[in-house]
């Protein structure tokens, strides 16, 4: 990890944190995001978040489809989870990472 850099950007009431971050094989290239919700996302903005992920990518690959969804596809993986307990409040987490 210490090899790689990073650019985030905090979250905002209506923004979630954004980090990217690039690999030491493939310094300066984008080889993970994670995005960070807000606390207390909706239910109905996390439907329209995982219709619109599986319109996308097509149905996911793995997870349980209420707390978790996973897809494994050419090129990247990603994976979303809504973690309803937290210190701050629930989150959704999506991670999207380079799948070689």
């Amino acid at each position: 990890m210490l090899q790689m850099t990073f650019l985030e950007r905090s979250a905002t009431a209506n923004a979630p944190l954004v980090t990217l971050l690039d690999s030491p094989s493939k310094l300066r290239v984008v080889t993970s995001i994670s995005l960070v919700s807000t606390p207390f996302p909706s239910d109905a903005f996390i439907q329209r978040l995982t219709k619109h992920l599986e319109n996308t990518w097509g149905k996911p690959t793995g997870g349980n489809g209420s707390k978790e969804w996973l897809w494994n596809k050419d090129g990247f993986r990603a994976r979303l989870v809504h973690e309803p307990v937290s210190a701050e409040g629930p989150f959704l987490s999506l991670s999207i990472d380079e799948n070689n």
